[in-house]
């Protein structure tokens, strides 16, 4: 089947489960949508563009949701079932219940049997515990921050940020760093950090050499952690071929690759980019992207799939959109940080087409 028209139809009553499905299908390059199992019933569900349904771990079918899946039983349409599915309703366990609604027949029988269960490689999230495996999802989460430019926390959330834990102190992450010259400013970010497909976490981090206040030249770099927050190293520093790259913003690519795309203090105004293999060491010398200005200010860059996509998704920039001179100086010109604009590009960062936002937006 062509992958451009084949979609999936998805519905949970285990949000993790879905979530990790999610993930490896976004890179599968194949285009999904997503959907609540009630879904089906409602009158505006657009069912008829879809030709594969799969139902994720859908234990528990209510009549009410059956009606939805009986209703789009039809024109050749293929319903794929996984786990026990249906085996659950308001009148509790019976697996035999659902058997003409899914087209098996499902059984089952008590047993005592001892079960050893060998995950390979051990370093897969299934190995790592319970709260490896919720890390990344609405409900689980770690920020990483910093302190007056010279120390840095980490703290975490299990409940979608309802409580928090104490933060904690991680600075001597850049211990590898400081021991050629001392570090006088420690900086995460600006902006989000990101998690690869392998479960690794990836913060973007700057540092400066020079004493303080001043806070250039600086380099650019990352920290990671490969057990979800528990333990930290530090990755690679960007190499120095464009002057003072800072604030870096990263992107995982389809190939696996990670992008780092860097405000910096070079003479072209534009954005740098460097790139990783495992986006934590051995980064490539920094090249401008000659399409994205920069008047030296942050700037953001997610990759995203709009329903309807085909292939491994888009890169998605957000930044100022021309350089607009606002006063001078001798030897220099500053520009206005204003006229933010949504660049897309649907091959990986090559070619990334301008999206301007309502005029008088600012970036800081």
């Amino acid at each position: 089947m062509n992958g451009s028209l084949l979609r999936f139809e998805l519905e949970s009553n285990h949000g993790l489960l879905l979530d990790l499905c999610a993930r490896r299908w976004a890179l599968a390059g194949v285009p999904f949508d997503i959907y609540e199992l009630n879904d089906l019933r409602h009158p505006s569900f657009p069912g008829e563009q879809y030709k594969l349904l799969v139902f994720v771990n859908c234990a528990v079918i209510t009549p009410q949701a059956a009606q939805g899946i009986r209703r789009w039983q039809k024109d050749g349409r293929l319903f794929c079932w996984t786990y026990a599915a249906g085996v659950l309703d308001d009148r509790g366990l019976d697996p035999c219940r659902n058997e003409t609604l899914i087209g098996m027949r499902l059984g089952w029988r008590m047993q005592r049997q001892n079960i050893h269960v060998c995950i390979q490689p051990a370093r897969h999230l299934l190995a790592r515990g319970g709260r490896a495996l919720s890390f990344g999802t609405e409900g689980s989460m770690g920020p990483v921050f910093g302190h007056d430019y010279a120390r840095t926390f980490y703290i975490r959330s299990d409940d979608g940020g309802q409580s928090w834990s104490q933060p904690r102190d991680i600075t001597a992450v850049y211990a590898p760093w400081s021991l050629a010259h001392p570090l006088n400013a420690r900086a995460a970010g600006v902006g989000h950090s990101i998690m690869l497909a392998s479960g690794r976490l990836i913060v973007p981090v700057w540092v400066c050499k020079a004493p303080r206040p001043v806070h250039d030249p600086n380099f650019a770099g990352v920290i990671y952690s490969d057990d979800h927050g528990a333990t930290w190293q530090a990755g690679g520093l960007i190499p120095e071929t464009i002057p003072s790259c800072n604030e870096a913003q990263p992107v995982q690519l389809a190939d696996g690759r990670v992008m780092l795309n860097l405000r910096n203090m070079g003479p072209a105004r534009r954005r740098a980019v460097s790139f990783s293999a495992d986006g934590a060491l051995n980064w490539s010398d920094p090249q401008y992207e000659m399409s994205l200005p920069d008047p030296q200010c942050h700037a953001s860059i997610i990759r995203h799939r709009i329903s309807g996509d085909v292939g491994p998704g888009r890169i998605i920039y957000c930044g100022v959109g021309v350089l607009e001179p606002f006063y001078h100086k001798p030897c220099w010109i500053h520009y206005r940080r204003e006229l933010l604009t949504l660049r897309v590009s649907s091959d990986q960062g090559q070619v990334p087409s301008p999206y301007p936002l309502p005029p008088g937006e600012r970036v800081g």
